[in-house]
């Protein structure tokens, strides 16, 4: 059994083929990432800077977000 080198990093053969700003496009139009409402509302859960009068609103927000 082989152990795994240290440091090792995954070329994406796509980045070799096409241009810096085809490959953006095209990863974004195969792996698009849209953070779920989840997402968000863990988000803005974590938040500290936020002003307590102003959470119940940015909830409220991502409440709405994760129901669409």
């Amino acid at each position: 059994m082989t152990t795994p080198a240290r440091n090792t990093v995954a070329i994406d053969p796509m980045k070799l083929l096409l241009t810096d700003s085809a490959y953006l496009k095209w990863v974004e139009g195969h792996n698009p990432h849209t953070p779920s409402g989840k997402e968000i509302e863990q988000f803005v859960g974590r938040l500290s800077w936020k002003t307590k009068r102003r959470r119940p609103r940015e909830r409220q927000r991502s409440r709405l977000l994760r129901a669409s």
